[in-house]
């Protein structure tokens, strides 16, 4: 495995946003760790890649819609784009990476929660 952690967390952000009946990605590290991370770098990407002997975990937050597909079939779906994403870097007779997706956020649906109904301004 070549790629650098960030490198990969990028690959499974986008892979994330991929999926249907996703919202949005957030990201999975806590807060003092991002705050830490903010002071150093611009930019940082969502997913937690991290490597655990052999093998990768990652950490993948995410929200669905309230009116959409089950939150444990976007998960689902979220946990096999990674994998297609992480799989292939893995050397050979590697452990499979871990995925743990989190539904962190249940969202009004698109265009009709209260939000909608705020008038814009002049």
């Amino acid at each position: 495995m070549s790629e650098s952690l960030d490198e990969i967390a990028y690959a499974v952000d986008s892979a994330a946003r991929g999926v249907a009946g996703l919202e949005d990605v957030y990201s999975a590290r806590p807060l003092l760790a991002r705050a830490a991370r903010r002071l150093i770098e611009d930019d940082e990407p969502l997913a937690l890649v991290q490597r655990q002997g052999e093998s990768l975990e990652i950490t993948v937050s995410v929200a669905v819609a309230a009116d959409g597909v089950a939150a444990s079939a976007v998960a689902t779906a979220v946990a096999e784009a990674v994998h297609a994403v992480v799989d292939p870097l893995a050397a050979s007779g590697s452990p499979q990476a871990r995925v743990r997706v989190r539904v962190s956020r249940v969202l009004a649906p698109s265009g009709r929660g209260p939000a909608a109904s705020v008038a814009e301004g002049p």
